[in-house]
């Protein structure tokens, strides 16, 4: 946890990132644009979510220290 944080994940890092050079950018940062990427790869929009209050599922099938799931909770409010 000490060298990685709450997250295993590499990160993400767009084209724009990559072009400046990616390790301009807060690694932990990009571990948390990773995990925002994710949602959006599997469909899940936080933003809609925390605005119609309804509630949305994550199964979180990952090792690690519970940072992501921590995130997700957190992103997708009290209703999921």
């Amino acid at each position: 946890e000490y060298y990685w944080g709450e997250h295993i994940h590499l990160g993400y890092y767009s084209p724009e990132e990559m072009e400046r050079g990616y390790k301009k950018k807060n690694f932990i940062q990009a571990k948390y644009d990773f995990i925002d990427e994710m949602m959006k790869f599997g469909g899940i929009d936080a933003a809609a979510i925390n605005d119609k209050k309804e509630p949305c599922n994550v199964l979180d099938v990952g090792c690690g220290f519970g940072g992501t799931s921590r995130y997700l909770a957190k992103s997708l409010g009290e209703s999921s």
